[in-house]
């Protein structure tokens, strides 16, 4: 009998990548559902500040890239992944992500680094173009 799997994508999830209430249900399903023997998969946005001090094994992917099409462009993202109390993290990194300091909004920090990021929430990719992974990964 194969391994039973479930797949989350989510932008938060606790101890990593806070802002809301998010993070509670997210970790707390990814969680339960390893206690009850599925393998769970998370996949979120690697943002600048992501907190990665209590993950294990985190490694970036040296030979995974996908295109991504959202609307009339391409975005190519990699991944990266650890474990987190039995739970497989999968971050999807692209310079969008990455150069974010905060998970909704831009920053002042955010703002002093690039002027186009105003401070408020500005979406430069619709976070539904991480759905696409899953196809590949």
């Amino acid at each position: 009998m194969s391994e039973k799997q479930i797949w989350i994508v989510s932008r938060e999830y606790a101890g990593i990548a806070e802002a809301g209430g998010v993070k509670n249900v997210t970790t707390s399903l990814a969680e339960n559902l390893v206690k009850k023997g599925f393998k769970v998969l998370v996949f979120i946005p690697e943002y600048a500040c992501a907190n990665k001090e209590s993950l294990e094994n985190y490694t970036i992917s040296d030979n995974f890239s996908v295109s991504i099409p959202v609307n009339a462009d391409k975005y190519t993202v990699s991944a990266a992944e650890a474990d987190m109390h039995g739970v497989k993290i999968v971050f999807i990194r692209h310079a969008v992500f990455l150069e974010k300091n905060a998970v909704y909004t831009y920053t002042k920090k955010d703002e002093a680094q690039n002027p186009e990021f105003t401070r408020g929430w500005v979406s430069k990719t619709p976070i539904s173009s991480i759905f696409y992974i899953k196809k590949r990964f």
